[in-house]
């Protein structure tokens, strides 16, 4: 297959789904199945926003009061906006989607987790209980519908308890790297030039080489099988490999489906997770048919801290170079805050010190060359 076919394979993709946005998503959840054989029946998509938030604060929002602390900036200029039976926050350019899609949204506010604890929320939001031992809605929905197709369960991250009614696939939002696991015998495309008019795929080894390795590789499968106890972990494990692997000719008529690493560009407003790629891909595997239930992962909502008192201080220490390290670096495939742990923010502090104790000669050269005139006695350890 040349460049040119996988280009219109995935347009095909675009058009069958109707120019619906992020490819039927928002329309009626239910696959496509373009992929031969592929699975066509109804879809579960979920976001795990994962973090502490008040959600009143987008939907039935509180707003400022007369005579108490601010609570939300919108709402000193602006009152709350309804669509249907929605009341919204008009903030972050949502009311595009409010007044598009009220009618097929429902809003659940409050609802008790019966726990103050992170895990135990987690737990309970993702599973509806407050204990270990049951699976996720998504590996449920999946285990119902889709237990035999290539990929029923999909997880980019978060919560993904199966308690192996089901097999679930963890993938990135990096489209290239799970492209070389559906192709591992594609090394690239052949250019055509003053050499060789050829224009397609360049492999590592010959189609006649892995009809050979598959037919050893099923002769040693057979007699493993054969030779192991019924019912023993051996004989479990030796069909859990025959059942991972029965999908790959799915798999790899899939591949043309995916998008390129130009089109799953990283949203730099999304700092931790790259929610673009990850709805992108799941919406080819969807449409394709190789999949029918994926949880999407979103995080950076509850960082317990408070980053403009910390942006600030970075700031006034280190100027413009204090101001941009203390913002999360956002890169192909994930995120980093390194640079907020490069400068130190405690110049104030010291600065306010009659004079600074230290054990080690290096932290007095440090601190003697960051803020000159400051009074540094090293001590003995001894």
């Amino acid at each position: 297959m040349n460049r040119m076919s996988r280009t219109m394979k995935r347009r095909t993709l675009l058009k069958s789904a109707g120019g619906a946005s992020a490819l039927g998503l928002l329309g009626p959840l239910r696959s496509l199945g373009l992929v031969e054989g592929g699975y066509s029946g109804p879809l579960l998509l979920q976001v795990q926003a994962n973090g502490g938030w008040d959600v009143t604060s987008y939907c039935d929002p509180k707003t400022n009061q007369p005579g108490a602390p601010v609570i939300t900036n919108w709402s000193k200029s602006s009152d709350p906006q309804q669509a249907g039976g929605i009341t919204y926050a008009p903030f972050a350019n949502n009311d595009w989607f409010f007044q598009k899609h009220h009618a097929r949204t429902m809003v659940i506010n409050g609802i008790d987790l019966q726990t103050n604890s992170h895990t135990t929320g987690v737990l309970h939001n993702w599973s509806g209980r407050n204990a270990e031992g049951y699976p996720g809605l998504t590996a449920l929905f999946a285990a119902n519908h889709a237990p035999d197709i290539a990929m029923p369960y999909v997880n980019f991250g978060g919560f993904g308890a199966t308690e192996n009614i089901i097999g679930f696939t963890r993938l990135q939002d990096n489209p290239e790297m799970l492209r070389r696991v559906l192709e591992p015998n594609l090394d690239g495309y052949h250019q055509p030039n003053q050499h060789s008019d050829y224009d397609g795929p360049v492999t590592y080894r010959r189609e006649e080489d892995l009809s050979l390795i598959e037919h050893h590789r099923q002769a040693r499968y057979e007699r493993l099988i054969a030779s192991s106890q019924a019912g023993s972990r051996e004989q479990r494990n030796l069909n859990a490999y025959s059942d991972a692997i029965k999908n790959r000719t799915t798999l790899k008529a899939f591949a043309p489906y995916l998008p390129s690493n130009e089109e799953t560009a990283p949203d730099m407003a999304m700092m931790y997770t790259n929610l673009k790629a990850q709805v992108q891909i799941i919406s080819a595997a969807f449409s394709a048919g190789v999949s029918s239930a994926a949880d999407l992962q979103l995080g950076g909502f509850d960082t317990h801290d408070d980053h403009d008192a910390y942006r600030r201080v970075l700031r006034d220490c280190h100027g413009w170079v204090g101001e941009a390290a203390s913002l999360p670096l956002r890169f192909p495939g994930g995120a980093g805050m390194a640079a907020q742990f490069s400068l130190p923010a405690n110049r104030g502090l010291l600065e306010r010190q009659l004079g600074v104790l230290t054990h080690s000669r290096w932290a007095a050269e440090t601190l003697a060359e960051e803020i000159p005139g400051l009074r540094v006695k090293t001590l003995s350890m001894g």
